[in-house]
């Protein structure tokens, strides 16, 4: 009985070394925050909030085929509104990924609706966004 109770015991400390790294339960909203605060740090031109949040390494895909990278954004004076639709969060340990669709309304009144993947890794604690790419 006591050796059953443990190799039951073992079986059961061996499949816990062996699950998956979860996500926690904040991750998702952390992740989802993190975009809205990216389009509000761009429309207020919070350079500081848009330093903290993307990695040195950011490198960006546009639909037309460019690529830059974080010392290339750039914020128009006359920022567009963007409107998040879609989202969807998937994480595996210490990466993420978010996707979802961006319409975006310039001041003169034409709109553009992109789909994007931000890529993110946690680094020293931190969600950072370190690629996107964007197509039409």
């Amino acid at each position: 009985m006591k050796l059953r109770a443990y190799l039951l015991g073992l079986v059961v400390a061996l499949a816990t070394l062996h699950q998956p790294v979860m996500a926690q339960p904040t991750d998702e909203a952390t992740l989802l925050h993190l975009e809205q605060v990216w389009i509000d740090a761009s429309k207020t031109r919070d350079f500081a909030a848009v330093d903290a949040l993307i990695d040195d390494s950011y490198v960006a895909d546009t639909p037309d085929g460019k690529q830059f990278k974080k010392d290339m954004l750039n914020f128009p004076a006359a920022s567009p509104t963007q409107q998040l639709e879609g989202m969807s969060v998937k994480v595996d340990g210490d990466r993420a990924s978010v996707s979802g669709t961006n319409t975006v309304t310039f001041p003169n009144g034409s709109r553009i609706k992109l789909s994007f993947v931000d890529n993110f890794a946690r680094k020293n604690g931190q969600w950072r966004i370190v690629s996107s790419f964007v197509t039409k």
